[in-house]
């Protein structure tokens, strides 16, 4: 673990408001009890019902999972580590536990979040670098065990920092947010190489903060038209011309240029609206329609939303920082997870309501199909020493409610000598 991250946890562990209160914790939320649920309730709302400018039904992709243009069970997971290195790499079980598969060394610095394409074939990897290369790395996904390997031609631009990345829903296009805005690349099908597209990159504004950890500031809408990237000026917006890549700024973007902090974004399954939250508060999460038209973004009626009470399935006492990472949404689109708890959405009004101020963890990625989620953890409290890992959870899809599967602990390193900042899913 790098001295910031170590100066980070010790600040965090002198504050006893932090401990009881936490929205998550840094790769330290304990599921010492395996029995230990997060409480749901009745939501409203499904991800279907809508169309497209063209008139196409929406897909009702999950989002948030970290992988492009899925509706079906993940069969792969993956994790970012730090102070840096290829991600570490598991196999998803019918049960929802995780079994470890073969990762990859590689040599990058404080890598950021991962972009997986809807065929599950190739993980893109962003790093901010420093002390080691930055850039964007790339992996072929072995499909029949999880297994990385390096992509030919990877690493890309290793003197860029890179802060986050997204595949387009067609698996054709790259983007990420680097030092001087959105780079676009095309992705070679069959090897993931990856290829600048022309006019790239495109101008926008830098995230909001780069630490404690990285965020979902990324997202596609559902039909493939637009792309939402969240910034220190708000939230830009883009068109996509989808035979090129290339991009062209929605007019009015950047919106919500009001909110301070923009940090995480999500597209609701059914593409009617968008949720931000802030870089260093839990009480608000903000939230958007979305013109099917022009991808113009409009702030709801009763916008922002009180997110209530932020708490954990943890005991008082665990380690960590709180602070806003990843919104993550099942494709049936009636519930939203983050690491301060569960949300219900209205799928007509797109209000969100609190229904459990339970959070499983941090960077909770769920199961499109609704049935298991799983977030950074640990298993043991108040230690400089801790285990960290994933745990995995079953997920009730009628009130939302999430339960630790018994063993369902995949231990991934030791904070003595790292951490763990990301995780994403795939088929």
């Amino acid at each position: 673990m790098s001295r910031l991250h170590l100066f980070i946890v010790l600040l965090v562990t002198l504050s006893t408001a932090i401990f009881l209160t936490g929205c998550g914790s840094d790769m330290h939320s304990s599921t010492s009890n395996p029995g230990a649920t997060g409480t749901g309730g009745s939501g409203s709302g499904s991800g279907s019902g809508s169309s497209s400018p063209t008139g196409n039904a929406v897909p009702g992709f999950g989002e948030g999972t970290g992988s492009s243009g899925q509706t079906g069970s993940a069969h792969f997971l993956y994790v970012n580590p730090l102070p840096g290195g290829g991600p570490y790499a598991a196999a998803i079980q019918s049960s929802g536990a995780l079994t470890a598969a073969q990762s990859v060394l590689t040599n990058n610095n404080d890598p950021q979040t991962m972009a997986i394409d809807p065929s599950g074939s190739f993980l893109f990897q962003t790093a901010v670098g420093g002390g080691a290369p930055s850039g964007i790395f790339a992996y072929v996904i072995d499909r029949s065990n999880g297994n990385l390997s390096v992509a030919a031609g990877s690493p890309y631009l290793t003197t860029v920092p890179f802060y986050a990345d997204v595949v387009d829903q067609q698996g054709k296009f790259l983007y990420a947010l680097g030092a001087q805005g959105v780079y676009a690349f095309s992705i070679q099908a069959g090897t993931g190489t990856l290829t600048q597209v022309a006019g790239s990159p495109y101008a926008a504004a830098g995230p909001s903060t780069q630490l404690p950890m990285p965020a979902n500031i990324m997202a596609v809408d559902q039909t493939n038209n637009f792309l939402y990237v969240s910034t220190t000026s708000g939230i830009s917006g883009f068109t996509i011309n989808q035979a090129t890549g290339q991009l062209t700024a929605i007019a009015g973007s950047p919106f919500a240029s009001n909110v301070s902090d923009s940090w995480a974004i999500v597209v609701t399954p059914n593409n009617s609206f968008l949720y931000q939250l802030q870089s260093h508060t839990s009480t608000n999460i903000y939230g958007y329609s979305i013109n099917q038209s022009s991808g113009a973004l409009t702030a709801l009626s009763g916008s922002p939303f009180g997110a209530g009470q932020c708490g954990s399935v943890v005991p008082a006492g665990t380690i960590g920082v709180p602070t806003p990472d990843n919104m993550t949404i099942p494709s049936s689109g009636k519930f939203m997870y983050d690491n301060c708890g569960i949300y219900s959405l209205d799928a007509s009004t797109g209000a969100v309501t609190q229904v459990s101020s339970q959070g499983p963890g941090d960077w909770p990625v769920i199961d499109p199909s609704g049935n298991f989620l799983w977030a950074l953890s640990s298993d043991q409290t108040s230690c400089f020493h801790c285990d960290a890992g994933v745990q995995a959870y079953s997920v009730n899809p009628n009130d939302g409610s999430f339960t630790a599967i018994p063993n369902g602990f995949l231990l991934l390193t030791n904070s003595e000598v790292g951490g763990l900042d990301s995780i994403a899913i795939t088929k």
